[in-house]
């Protein structure tokens, strides 16, 4: 029997891993031993898999063009991520905290779905001077604690300005992956006239992703 991949086979869970892998490689690529031109590398071409996805996700610019161009960057991504796992996995060694960071599985253990919770973050908006909103997450079980969910290690923000609030991710721009209990957004000037809706998802060590929580809403302060 084959080996199970660590990189999930959807295309919705490899973008979560893909942008939490380099995420963690952007804030501290020394730690992971990789060169900060090689961690930029991937989170553009992780970044670049998203977009193509929201273009297939979208009806209106779901076309054959757009699908095929959407699994290109989704190959150029992996063969990517697989050199630099090896490069990463040469320097941090058995540590299993740097491998679970990144969705890695632990020396001698086979992958296995880790299983995201069955609800959402719950979300706390402070709005601040300068465009910029901050975010807090918190697990529903337990609301009064800083503590992620267990398995997880963080969660995808997508975010709406304006209109009536979504009805799920589909209807959002992903803004970022937080990879803590709070998460600053840098916005626009455009969004302190409108509405903004913020909806987050926890995704676990597989890039297996919760349901979204409750959508969250507030305007930014000028």
């Amino acid at each position: 029997m084959s080996k199970p991949d660590y990189i999930p086979r959807r295309d919705s869970d490899c973008r979560a891993w893909a942008l939490n892998f380099a995420a963690h490689l952007s804030a501290d690529p020394a730690r992971y031993g990789v060169s900060v031109e090689r961690a930029a590398a991937g989170m553009e071409r992780a970044q670049a898999f998203e977009l193509a996805m929201m273009k297939v996700i979208d009806p209106a610019t779901r076309t054959s063009p757009n699908v095929a161009a959407k699994d290109d960057v989704r190959r150029a991504l992996v063969a990517q991520l697989r050199q630099t796992v090896r490069l990463v996995k040469a320097h941090v060694g058995g540590a299993a905290s740097d491998l679970i960071n990144l969705g890695l599985p632990l020396d001698g253990e086979r992958p296995h779905p880790a299983g995201p919770p069955e609800s959402g973050p719950t979300l706390t908006l402070t709005l601040q001077g300068g465009y910029r909103l901050k975010v807090r997450l918190a697990d529903p079980q337990h609301p009064r604690t800083r503590q992620k969910p267990r398995g997880t290690v963080g969660a995808g923000l997508w975010i709406k300005i304006g209109g009536d609030a979504p009805r799920s991710t589909d209807e959002c721009q992903f803004a970022a992956l937080a990879t803590s209990s709070t998460h600053t957004l840098q916005l626009t000037a455009a969004a302190g006239t409108h509405p903004l809706y913020v909806i987050a998802r926890w995704f676990d060590t597989q890039g297996k992703q919760s349901p979204a929580g409750a959508v969250a809403c507030g305007r930014v302060a000028a």
